[in-house]
């Protein structure tokens, strides 16, 4: 069990499942977005269709978590 933490920086290696890691970040304002990510929500540049983007990167939504993450975001 581990997971690869990805910053603006850097990566780390640490040894935790992600279902741990999005209960300890949920406060910081992370969300789980697909099996294999969780992301921070004051990053997501934009979503399209079962996409989010954060900079150039995309990453899958699952339809499981797809309701969590609209729930979480602020529209204006």
């Amino acid at each position: 069990n581990y997971a690869i933490l990805v910053t603006e920086q850097e990566r780390f290696i640490v040894h935790s499942t992600l279902k741990r890691l999005a209960l300890s970040l949920k406060q910081q304002g992370f969300v789980r977005v697909h099996r294999s990510y969780i992301v921070p929500v004051d990053k997501i540049d934009s979503i399209e269709d079962n996409r989010l983007r954060i900079g150039e990167t995309l990453i899958p939504i699952g339809k499981s978590y797809r309701a969590k993450l609209m729930g979480q975001l602020h529209f204006i």
